[in-house]
């Protein structure tokens, strides 16, 4: 995995370079300690290294300094096989490394769906937060891992936890793109116009990144078309503001109201470009 990300609104995807560099393969071996050698092989996917380690007598739970234990150096990487044995070893699933990243977390954000169910299955929490206070819930709806979500969900993730941001796991899974995750999500009763700390509510994220298929169900599942945020910016005005048509079309159709304005004044005629949606926009009586 290579992420390039933006680290102001985006709580969950801001940890994943911090994951990526946590378990960045260098040339140079690390110390040759049989503890050490244990993480390597983890990292590595080598299963008969690894279980030749822990009869040698490294310590399961040994933390690499930075970079956590074997448990989750094998859980970032997928290695199921080996998973399973260091949890038959006794290794910790609530250990963490730099960033509160756990087994779980690491395992989610790679998609790794049958070691996040071994991993609840063995008693890890789906609720604890890494950083920027990202659950793997919230990881695994942004990055779109539709199977992690399910995995998470059976597992009792709280459906409902916020990031610090204040974004949830079905906002993030509106706003990047994740039609199935959002179904999902509604499915099991997530709260529709819970947004981050500023109002942003999950239809107006979806309607500024022209996510048409998810504004459509959002709306049909009862979101609040015209809820504003803390600057007064209401889905329509992201549509017009973006420049998607369809989707201003749509909200249009559906009732939202064009005359509501930004605490400024402004209204979504006034900022949008677009001389379509200016007409739209204009036959809707703004």
């Amino acid at each position: 995995m290579s992420f390039v990300f933006a680290a102001v609104r985006r709580p969950a995807r801001a940890i994943l370079p911090a994951i990526v560099l946590l378990f960045a393969l260098v040339t140079a071996p690390l110390a040759a300690e049989v503890d050490s050698r244990l993480f390597n092989a983890a990292l590595a996917g080598d299963l008969a290294g690894a279980k030749r380690f822990l009869e040698n007598g490294a310590k399961v739970d040994f933390v690499h300094t930075g970079r956590g234990t074997a448990l989750i150096a094998a859980a970032y990487k997928g290695h199921d096989d080996i998973v399973e044995v260091l949890l038959a070893k006794g290794a910790s699933v609530e250990l963490t490394a730099k960033n509160r990243l756990n087994a779980l977390v690491v395992a989610a954000g790679g998609g790794h769906v049958a070691v996040v169910e071994r991993l609840l299955a063995a008693g890890a929490s789906p609720d604890v937060k890494a950083a920027r206070g990202a659950t793997a819930l919230i990881l695994a709806s942004e990055i779109g891992h539709g199977a992690v979500v399910d995995a998470l969900l059976a597992g009792g993730a709280n459906i409902e936890a916020r990031a610090e941001d204040g974004a949830t796991a079905l906002l993030q899974a509106a706003w990047h793109g994740h039609p199935g995750i959002v179904a999902a999500l509604l499915a099991k009763g997530s709260s529709l116009d819970v947004g981050l700390k500023d109002g942003t509510a999950p239809l107006a994220m979806a309607a500024q990144h022209g996510r048409a298929g998810i504004v459509d169900t959002l709306l049909a599942a009862g979101a609040a078309i015209d809820a504003q945020n803390s600057f007064g910016t209401s889905a329509l005005m992201f549509a017009a503001q973006s420049g998607h048509v369809a989707i201003v079309e749509t909200l249009l159709a559906k009732g939202a109201d064009p005359s509501l304005s930004l605490k400024n004044g402004t209204t979504a005629h006034g900022l949008t470009k677009d001389a379509k949606i200016k007409a739209l926009l204009a036959a809707a009586g703004e």
